[in-house]
């Protein structure tokens, strides 16, 4: 990004460097895209092998419980895999909120009037997450653009609170479901979940890339505007 030091006074005034958080966050994107294509395929062999259950197809018990257990093993690998890339990809993504945030405050404080440290914590706030974090990026493109075409930012969103909803449902059908027909509902409900969280995190990709991409032509934008003073310094990451 612009980086701008006047070195008598040793002040920065410019923007964040966001191309690297930013690549981070899109191959942890892609990451979670095939852990969710993992998850997706073994919720269908876990449906497949409840629906055996409740068909009465095994006539061997020991066979029954041998693959009940290698089903339950793939299911534990599964998610254990999908919670370290999960919270992974959370943390670099709240890096880049972070800095693109900071970045659109310098190019339009009156329109990203949210504090970097905030549009953060707005993720983690009860119910108010539901929709600030959409409007701490949608405030990051405006004020970025100019451009109040943000539909695609919303439809992002929505993937992921539907993605949220869904995955509150599982988790607490899972706490109470104790027969085959509720474990096989509770499983194609947490296939579904995998579908949009894929969805949603498609979206995140496209949002993440816009937006980076803006902020890198506004910083270009800034050292081009730069007066040939040797107090100045620009570069461009």
């Amino acid at each position: 990004m612009a980086f701008h030091v006047d070195p008598a006074t040793g002040e920065s005034r410019g923007l964040k460097r966001i191309q690297g958080p930013a690549k981070f966050t899109r191959a942890m994107f892609i990451i979670m895209l095939f852990v969710l294509v993992a998850s997706v395929v073994s919720g269908a062999l876990q449906y497949q092998l409840l629906g055996a259950f409740e068909d009465g197809i095994y006539t061997d018990q020991s066979a029954a419980i041998r693959d009940g257990e290698a089903n339950d093993l793939r299911e534990q690998v599964v998610g254990i895999i999908y919670l370290g890339a999960f919270v992974i990809t959370a943390i670099v993504f709240l890096i880049w909120i972070y800095r693109s945030v900071f970045n659109a405050r310098i190019l339009n404080l009156s329109v990203m009037n949210i504090a970097p440290g905030w549009a953060v914590a707005w993720f983690f706030v009860p119910i108010a997450f539901l929709w600030m974090p959409y409007l701490v990026v949608k405030r990051a493109w405006i004020a970025t653009t100019n451009d109040h075409s943000v539909g695609f930012i919303l439809i992002w969103w929505l993937f992921f609170i539907a993605n949220s909803l869904l995955g509150q449902i599982v988790y607490r059908g899972m706490m109470v479901a104790d027969t085959l027909p509720e474990l096989r509902n509770i499983t194609l409900i947490s296939i579904l979940s995998d579908v949009v969280a894929g969805i949603g995190i498609t979206l995140a990709l496209v949002v993440v890339s816009r937006l980076t991409d803006r902020q890198l032509a506004a910083a270009r934008d800034m050292a081009a505007q730069l007066p040939p003073s040797p107090n100045y310094v620009a570069a461009v990451r």
